[in-house]
């Protein structure tokens, strides 16, 4: 789990293996050994992880509500698009292996601010 959550995420495996543990210590998430290869785990959202999971995704919503605010939404179709091709030219891609730009950007630009809890990763 450790090394593909890594990867798909842009960060290093200490830093995956690290965030796991926090919130499995805060009962975000479960996680179990892999059952067919025990060097892997198997990790879960909690309930409470699908509450804070909604928390964030409220206020990630908020935070591009303003900025979208003069934009139909045939315009936003078309941003998320064209943002999607900008990730896809540079080889960057969501954490479930596809662009995300329909709910925020998959890497955060420097200095931006990410929603709570979350650290940006600068190019």
């Amino acid at each position: 789990m450790t090394t593909t959550s890594a990867a798909a995420s842009f960060v290093s495996i200490r830093i995956v293996t690290s965030t796991v543990a926090r919130l499995a210590d805060e009962g975000h998430v479960d996680r179990r050994p892999n059952p067919t290869d025990r060097r892997r785990n198997v990790v879960t959202l909690t309930a409470a992880g699908s509450r804070r999971l909604a928390e964030i995704q409220a206020y990630a919503d908020a935070a591009q509500a303003e900025p979208l605010a003069g934009l139909n939404a045939g315009e936003r179709s078309a941003l998320a698009a064209l943002l999607a091709k900008l990730l896809d030219s540079h080889g960057l891609q969501g954490a479930q292996g596809q662009n995300s730009t329909a709910r925020g950007p998959a890497v955060w630009p420097a200095g931006a601010p990410g929603p709570p809890g979350r650290r940006t990763r600068h190019h």
